[in-house]
């Protein structure tokens, strides 16, 4: 995994478990990248962030995910779909697009 796609904040899994990105973090994923791994983002990630299941989309305050026939999570930007494979992923582009951060609700 590049350190270049992290943020501060981000999800990424170590082998050992799920955990957020810090300064530190970066720091050693610069230096060993293959020790990390971006998390594979599920309907499971998509919930703990808040978003709500409505027929194939899940949105959160109005930021919509949806599933294509093929069961692939994409974000609509018309004229575009961009695929979202990762948790970090989905992170960074909602960052982009908001004024806050995505984070997980207790």
């Amino acid at each position: 995994m590049k350190a270049s796609e992290l943020r501060i904040g981000n999800w990424v899994n170590d082998g050992d478990g799920d955990f957020t990105v810090n300064r530190i973090t970066l720091a050693h994923v610069e230096k060993f990248p293959d020790k990390f791994k971006p998390i594979p983002l599920t309907e499971e990630w998509l919930v703990k962030f808040g978003f709500k299941k409505i027929g194939v989309n899940y949105e959160l305050n109005e930021f919509v995910i949806f599933t294509d026939r093929k069961g692939r999570l994409k974000y609509r930007s018309n004229p575009y779909d961009v695929p979202l494979y990762h948790v970090h992923q989905l992170q960074n582009l909602y960052f982009a697009l908001r004024p806050e951060e995505l984070t997980i609700k207790e």
